[in-house]
């Protein structure tokens, strides 16, 4: 007799996200075409490091396109795993992800950072905690192509969840599905850094460049 999960892979089996080959989200051929970032960028003042795993170009890219808008929820727990595999994290206490306006969560149905946030945090063992918020809707970044425009957009757009929490002591780990500026992830480290935490590190699993 099936378990309930083998029922329901039986029914809606994975496809590569790039070769539509059944059985998982990326096939073995595929995540060989992976090419892991070698150089990480050069953090913000905001940031203490910034940590990608994989350039954004195929496969990668379709991984992150179907994550986001093809409502495959399940990729995040493979995205979690490429970024703990293939990247040395520096040490943190908390895992955190760049937060969506409850309009565009509403629209999406889920946050594909806090997904892979939370799978990661699994792996790390070590807690995940939402201590962000998004209080203004924005356009999204893609519409925005300069570096000026992309903070420009973000100005206020993020604010801590709490300020009175104790994170003077931790160091937080903020995930993202991409890096391409850094213009988000300095606007969250920017609100996080209202709290006093210890230090702030960043990780995404895709850079764009």
């Amino acid at each position: 007799m099936f378990r309930l999960q083998q029922l329901i892979e039986a029914l809606f089996p994975h496809y590569c996200c790039s070769c539509g080959l059944i059985g998982s989200p990326l096939c073995k051929n595929c995540y060989g075409l992976l090419e892991f970032c070698l150089r990480q960028p050069t953090p913000p003042p905001s940031l203490n490091s910034v940590t990608c795993a994989v350039r954004y170009q195929d496969p990668a890219a379709n991984l992150i396109k179907k994550l986001k808008f093809g409502n495959i929820k399940s990729i995040s727990q493979l995205a979690a795993e490429i970024i703990f595999t293939t990247t040395v994290l520096p040490k943190c206490d908390v895992v955190t992800a760049v937060p969506l306006h409850p309009s565009r969560l509403r629209q999406r149905g889920y946050n594909q950072a806090k997904e892979i946030a939370v799978h990661l945090a699994m792996l790390l063992n070590i807690p995940y905690s939402q201590l962000l918020i998004r209080a203004k809707a924005t356009k999204a970044q893609t519409s925005t192509r300069s570096k000026e425009a992309r903070q420009t957009n973000l100005e206020h757009a993020f604010q801590p969840k709490n300020l009175e929490q104790n994170l003077a002591s931790k160091r937080i780990l903020l995930v993202d599905d991409v890096y391409t500026t850094g213009a988000t992830l300095t606007a969250c480290a920017t609100a996080l850094a209202q709290a006093h935490p210890l230090k702030i590190h960043a990780v995404t699993l895709a850079i764009k460049q």
